[in-house]
């Protein structure tokens, strides 16, 4: 079994908070594997940020500093450090996202699952008062719409690499599921239609 691990941070304008997000990775992460490398990709940030993860790869051998030199996106930001990344299995980080070590052994767990092409780990329920909403009208009505859409934290996204090579082919018709954990003490994971997941799937990973 392949235990080599790549996880991509997308990240901006965060060169205050960067430091402590990687020091807890750090700690976690050998917990998994002791092979693994952490790409952090600065999406033009316009502070030190892009400073910061340079100095963590240096103080880290793990630690890859990347960098889009404009703002172009957090997808276009994971895009960069897929093309980069070494290892089999992709761990991606939304940058709202919770570290939990627990969630994250799950999903290194699901990493034997051939069928699996994506897994994330629970999100979390925003709980947002409709009244509160209603005050902070300013930006209560772009949250309103994001939270009936979403209604979810940021998670930390699985990805096998073997999954995206066969995307590459363009031969390859694989047939793949989509575990998706929606609770935390759910063993088991959904199966989703193969082609509505394949045009995600290559919109995040290959860039179409």
């Amino acid at each position: 079994m392949n235990n080599t691990l790549s996880l991509i941070m997308p990240v901006r304008n965060c060169e205050g908070t960067l430091a402590r997000q990687v020091a807890r990775w750090i700690e976690i992460i050998p917990e998994l594997t002791q092979r693994f490398e952490v790409l952090i990709v600065d999406d033009g940030s316009t502070d030190h940020t892009f400073d910061v993860a340079t100095e963590l790869s240096r103080e880290y051998p793990q630690i890859r500093a990347l960098r889009n030199t404009v703002s172009r996106g957090s997808q276009q930001a994971v895009r960069t450090g897929i093309e980069q990344a070494r290892g089999e299995v992709v761990f991606v980080q939304d940058e709202d996202a919770s570290i939990s070590s627990n969630d994250l052994r799950r999903l290194w767990e699901m990493r034997q699952d051939k069928q699996l092409v994506m897994a994330r780990t629970p999100a979390k329920p925003l709980n947002l008062k409709p009244e509160l909403l209603d005050r902070l009208t300013a930006w209560g009505e772009a949250l309103k719409q994001h939270a009936s859409e979403t209604n979810q934290a940021g998670a930390i996204h699985m990805i096998r690499r073997g999954a995206i090579e066969e995307m590459r082919s363009e031969d390859a018709e694989p047939v793949v599921a989509m575990h998706s954990r929606t609770d935390a003490n759910h063993e088991g994971g959904m199966q989703r239609g193969v082609r509505s997941f394949l045009g995600h799937l290559r919109e995040l990973a290959l860039g179409e």
